[in-house]
């Protein structure tokens, strides 16, 4: 939680393979003088706790059960108050939308931040070697921890790869890793079946899209 209490709150959802705090830390700083940022972990990433045990997986119906779990939950320990702000990037755009006609009361204004189902572009690279049939989904998870694949060929953070290292002693890396290849073309473009811009045009709120190439748009 980002800022004082009694201030307009933002609900901040991250994608998939991040934290709260890796993507909206430094973007909290800008804001806390007029909002209260709220900033939870996803599936069982970082500090928070599976809430839905067995089911677990990352596909949108758990996503969107999750968020509604959270959501009643957060409500009724005092921690949101509604109406609130949603500010959802990435994958966590297609939970929002999918669970609109459940919590459209609750919500004020949303943006989205390059929302997965719209913006479907990942990087070639990274699609081609991830789906590619020489690695099984735990194979891979270990190959993109590797220092040099780590750090010359992905460019990500030394803290993010602590935490996905932990990942994979409890098998929530592969879990992704076999999500995220089931909805990648090799050549880069999500599947059509995880593109689910019907229920973006089933919502009724304005919203907000920023699009980018590539996440830094937060540090920018």
């Amino acid at each position: 939680v980002y800022g004082g209490a009694k201030k307009r709150q933002v609900l901040c959802l991250h994608g998939l393979g991040s934290t709260g705090s890796e993507s909206f830390e430094n973007l909290a700083m800008y804001c806390t003088l007029e909002y209260q940022l709220i900033a939870p972990d996803w599936i069982g990433f970082g500090k928070t706790a599976r809430l839905l045990g067995a089911k677990d997986s990352y596909d949108a119906d758990y996503c969107t059960e999750w968020l509604e779990c959270f959501v009643d939950a957060a409500i009724a320990q005092g921690i949101i108050h509604p109406p609130f702000h949603i500010l959802a990037q990435s994958m966590s755009a297609i939970p929002v939308a999918n669970s609109m006609a459940r919590n459209e009361a609750l919500v004020d204004r949303i943006a989205f931040v390059n929302p997965a189902g719209i913006d479907r572009c990942i990087s070639l690279k990274f699609a081609f070697a991830l789906t590619n049939p020489f690695f099984d989904p735990r194979s891979f998870a270990r190959l993109i921890v590797k220092e040099k694949i780590w750090y010359d060929y992905l460019g990500w953070s030394e803290k993010h790869r602590e935490r996905l290292l932990a990942g994979l002693e409890n098998g929530e890396l592969e879990t992704f890793v076999r999500y995220a290849r089931a909805g990648i073309h090799f050549f880069g473009r999500m599947k059509p079946t995880h593109i689910v811009c019907e229920k973006f045009a089933e919502m009724r709120k304005q919203v907000m899209v920023l699009c980018s190439s590539y996440d830094p748009i937060f540090y920018k």
